[in-house]
């Protein structure tokens, strides 16, 4: 009996992962990204920035510039500070998140704000950003990062 329960409990554990639930892991390394890119924001380094997009959009570096660029002044005078992401979507190699946490610029602190969803994608066990317009969608329109088109 003790076997049988232990056997249906294993089952239970296979089928909620399989069913789109996101694992610590998966939680933790997407929540890592956020605050990676971040990082790479406010130093103004590019390269780190465009590395943690999917090799599928390219050649990013020119949209990370003109990012970057529009940042400046938080580069200078801010700091983002991610506490934790929520994910949606999740099925093991694509997936949904916002940041979670604060940005503080010229002393003043507020809560990131943002409904719109960022996709991510898993390339070689790493989570990236698969949103390869970075200017025109996502967390940075949201934001004010964005451009008009």
């Amino acid at each position: 009996m003790r076997a049988a329960l232990g056997a249906s409990g294993v089952m239970l554990a296979a089928l909620a992962i399989g069913c789109g639930a996101t694992t610590r892991n998966d939680h933790d390394a997407i929540e890592q990204l956020w605050k990676d890119y971040f990082g790479a924001i406010e130093s103004g380094n590019v390269g780190d920035a465009a590395k943690l997009y999917s090799s599928a959009c390219g050649d990013v570096d020119g949209q990370i510039e003109t990012l970057m660029n529009a940042l400046a002044p938080l580069q200078e005078d801010g700091s983002v500070d991610v506490t934790g992401v929520e994910i949606q979507n999740n099925n093991g190699t694509e997936a949904e998140s916002i940041p979670l946490g604060t940005i503080t610029f010229r002393g003043t602190q507020q809560e990131i704000a943002s409904d719109a969803y960022t996709p991510h994608v898993k390339e070689d066990g790493d989570w990236k950003f698969s949103n390869c317009d970075i200017l025109g969608g996502g967390f940075f329109e949201q934001t004010g990062g964005g451009t008009e088109q």
